[in-house]
């Protein structure tokens, strides 16, 4: 006995999708594939604000401890004619430079210095700092 419930005359032909052929592309598929475009290009430039954000922290983090080990030496009475001690001290003139003669630097004990500018100097640049970086996220990130 054959079970009529089987056999394809009875059931209504299905329309099935048929495959693109070759080299096209159906519509809901062009859509997702320009979406998936957009957001490759999109994230990729998100990467890129991040990385150069990245980077100014990491500089400015670099110029903080350079600024932080002459402040130390200078307090500590370091030898200047050390080599350490005049590479610190070459290195990160220009950085205290412009804040020179703002302030006096009282002396501490027999041969330490507080140096009053670095402090102010290691403040100014991690302010410009924060404000570069929030300038930066204010111009390319806030639209997300």
């Amino acid at each position: 006995m054959t079970d009529d419930r089987h056999r394809s005359e009875d059931r209504p032909p299905t329309e099935r999708p048929q495959p693109p052929r070759s080299g096209e592309v159906r519509p809901e598929e062009e859509r997702r594939l320009r979406y998936e475009e957009q957001y490759a290009a999109t994230n990729h430039e998100y990467n890129t604000v991040i990385k150069v954000i990245e980077v100014i922290y990491y500089l400015t983090g670099a110029l903080g401890i350079l600024l932080l080990l002459r402040f130390l030496l200078r307090l500590f009475g370091a030898n200047p004619d050390n080599a350490f001690a005049q590479f610190i001290y070459g290195f990160s003139d220009p950085f205290t430079a412009p804040f020179e003669g703002l302030f006096a630097n009282p002396a501490i004990g027999q041969y330490g210095v507080l140096e009053i500018t670095v402090v102010i100097g290691i403040a100014v640049y991690a302010l410009l700092t924060w404000l570069v970086v929030r300038l930066i996220k204010i111009i390319w990130l806030e639209d997300r």
